[in-house]
């Protein structure tokens, strides 16, 4: 912990990493430019949570929000039965709220942010979708859903081997997210931070769940004033690999050399290391600490996507078939990040993996030109991304209306009955 935030320079020289403010990460991601700098997230609202809801979250994303220049914004929060403000025993979860908010702040500075705490997240590890997430969307009006929890297709099939592909079972336990995608709302959830794991261990839910935008992670090299010193790269402890769950959707069928038949993860990268945090949450002193992981990567994604549903006017669903798409367009606003490996020994994960055979000489995957199982499509050129995907939502609203409007009067008035 520290009393104020290091510089990039004591960053590098004391601590041998570089660590970023709000202003230099929307530097990097073309949120001040011509195009987009005018974007706040007004009006859009974002759930997210971890399972828990420090008493301080509100004190320190104020503290974070003064510290960095940013608008302070009124935190909603969604208690689900047996849920109640953490404790310091609850610091694994409690510190990821806190990252959760603030790394949507700092994209989405006048946005709404619900958070939601759910005690069946840590305690189930992400068995299934609480229902106060969707009990939050629907209360709210939630224009973007933010998830930071995740696990494994593998444990949970041991768990319950009635979760098979096709199955009535997997159908019920995805059918929240499913529900939540259908009335628009565009989903976002961490790869996971276990770094190269063996293909049979499969992807992680929730996130392979072809509704969800799967978000790896990437390692920034910024100047003070955020301009990149080289390109991204593929942070080692970003997860990803191919669903046993998911057969491939047809989004990704651009990619179908790599992933085969099925479903693969992550589909999009964003910055997952050194992003600073106020935690006066306890039990150790209050004061400034550098967090990351794809737990980062997820609300800050989100934020982007804020933005875009701000440009659009209305909220834009499943944005995957937009963003393959623009992975195959020069200038979309898909960056391709070529370099990085998802190292098999970096995991950073909160539960072990699961124990599973391994190819000879496993390591991990690698980083390529194109769609890869470390960074997916690449990373986010925003000032490109965001008018591309509002364009694209807005050709959506378009159709939709087009298809209501067809519907002649008296077939309406019998639907109707």
């Amino acid at each position: 912990m520290f009393p104020e935030p290091l510089t990039l320079t004591q960053c590098r020289t004391r601590l041998g990493v570089a660590c970023y403010t709000p202003r230099q990460i929307r530097t990097a991601y073309g949120l001040t430019g011509k195009r987009v700098g005018h974007l706040t997230g007004k009006d859009v609202t974002v759930v997210t949570g971890i399972g828990v809801i420090p008493k301080t979250i509100q004190h320190d994303l104020d503290v974070f929000s003064d510290r960095f220049g940013l608008p302070r914004t009124k935190l909603e929060l969604a208690y689900e039965n047996g849920a109640s403000p953490s404790s310091p025993q609850d610091a694994s979860n409690y510190r990821e709220a806190i990252l959760d908010v603030s790394a949507i702040h700092a994209m989405a500075p006048r946005a709404r942010i619900v958070v939601v705490a759910a005690p069946t997240i840590p305690n189930q590890h992400a068995g299934d979708l609480p229902p106060a997430y969707l009990d939050a969307l629907e209360r709210y009006d939630g224009d973007v859903l933010s998830m930071s929890w995740n696990n494994f297709e593998e444990l949970l099939s041991q768990q319950d081997p009635a979760l098979r592909q096709g199955s009535v079972a997997l159908e019920r336990l995805r059918e929240p997210l499913v529900r939540a995608s259908e009335q628009g709302v565009t989903i976002m959830g961490s790869s996971g931070d276990w770094g190269g794991l063996a293909p049979s261990v499969g992807a992680l839910w929730p996130t392979a769940d072809p509704v969800v935008t799967s978000v790896g992670g990437t390692v920034l090299d910024l100047d003070a004033d955020g301009h990149r010193l080289r390109p991204d790269t593929g942070w080692n402890a970003s997860s990803g690999g191919l669903s046993s769950w998911f057969a491939r959707p047809a989004y990704q069928d651009p990619v179908s050399r790599l992933v085969g038949t099925r479903r693969g993860e992550p589909d999009i990268s964003m910055m997952a290391r050194s992003f600073w945090v106020h935690d006066s949450a306890g039990p150790q002193p209050p004061g400034w600490q550098l967090v990351g992981g794809t737990s980062l990567s997820a609300p800050l994604m989100a934020g982007i996507v804020a933005l875009a549903v701000e440009a659009a006017g209305h909220r834009l669903g499943n944005i995957n078939e937009t963003l393959y798409r623009l992975g195959e367009r020069p200038g979309g606003g898909i960056v391709d990040v070529t370099t990085g490996q998802s190292s098999r020994d970096a995991h950073v994960g909160a539960h072990a993996a699961p124990t599973v055979p391994e190819p000879p000489g496993w390591h991990g995957y690698t980083a390529h030109a194109g769609y890869d199982l470390v960074t997916g499509l690449g990373t986010v050129d925003g000032e490109r991304l965001i008018p591309s995907l509002a364009a694209a939502g807005r050709g959506k609203e378009d159709r939709h209306e087009m298809q209501e409007d067809a519907v002649p009067d008296d077939a309406a008035t019998s639907a109707g009955k």
